[in-house]
């Protein structure tokens, strides 16, 4: 994964955290651990995008394959949190 990829899934994670911050509600407003996880969450995407297609052809999958796995981290974690709360 070159340079330009990983700044993609940087940014991909970040937008994903920050808009899930501004809608979430006041108890669900951990932007850090957000950013952590969406960024993991995209790296896992993205990674996966540039296993499955060939060299040079991996920018629109590292897109859509990064925010759909940081999208599903996200998912995840608040639900893992919803069940440490109850």
């Amino acid at each position: 994964m070159d340079a330009v990829s990983m700044m993609i899934l940087i940014s991909i994670g970040n937008v994903v955290a920050w808009v899930a911050a501004m809608r979430g509600r006041p108890a669900e407003r951990m932007l850090l651990l957000n950013v952590v996880v969406c960024c993991l969450g995209a790296f896992a995407g993205g990674g996966l995008a540039v296993w499955l297609t060939p060299t040079g052809l991996a920018r629109i999958p590292l897109i859509f394959l990064g925010f759909l796995g940081a999208l599903l981290a996200l998912r995840l974690t608040r639900r893992l949190f919803r069940q440490a709360e109850d």
